[in-house]
């Protein structure tokens, strides 16, 4: 899961166990690259101890605060993984590349993200819109917002006719 990390946790705990990092050589590799792929990594190269380092939450910007966030549900084993707008307060590029990340980490996993900004759905699947708590949209990421599809001139009913075909797939991911 994504979301707010206390800052209690933070002033306590190394980077390495806070974000379930191995302290072993052998996947120094892999952390770094993980790191790199999340746009950590002047974040830690600045660190005097890297990984070992303790920091508060107020010394992290927003945006790294939720890059860590993602590291740390990345290192778990859940094979569903909720994501709350990730990719706020990042730019295109760094947002890109923090969703490619999680894909690459877990192709396995079954994702479920939030967004404010939903400018990089044609990574994913499955969309599902909601507006003002209800469906207006659930179906292929590549037919969404394009020109056969415009909820604001179509009823809801429409929206959800158009996409309930018998072949239309119904996974999560």
């Amino acid at each position: 899961m994504c979301g707010r990390e206390s800052g209690a946790s933070w002033a306590r705990t190394r980077l390495r166990d806070l974000l379930g990092l191995s302290a072993e050589p052998a996947y120094e590799r892999e952390q770094r690259a993980l790191l790199k792929a999340c746009g950590l990594t002047s974040l830690f190269d600045a660190l005097p101890n890297g990984l070992d380092s303790k920091l508060s939450s107020s010394s992290v910007s927003t945006s790294q605060r939720k890059a860590l966030s993602v590291v740390r549900a990345l290192q778990t084993d859940a094979s569903v993984l909720l994501l709350d707008n990730p990719t706020a307060d990042l730019s295109r590029k760094h947002a890109t590349r923090l969703l490619r990340a999680v894909l690459f980490a877990k192709p396995e996993a079954t994702l479920l993200v939030t967004f404010n900004r939903p400018f990089n759905v044609d990574l994913f699947d499955r969309v599902i819109e909601l507006r003002s708590g209800r469906v207006i949209y659930d179906g292929r990421a590549d037919l969404w917002r394009n020109e056969s599809y415009q909820p604001d001139k179509m009823p809801v009913e429409s929206a959800e006719a158009q996409f309930a075909s018998p072949g239309h797939e119904k996974k999560l991911a």
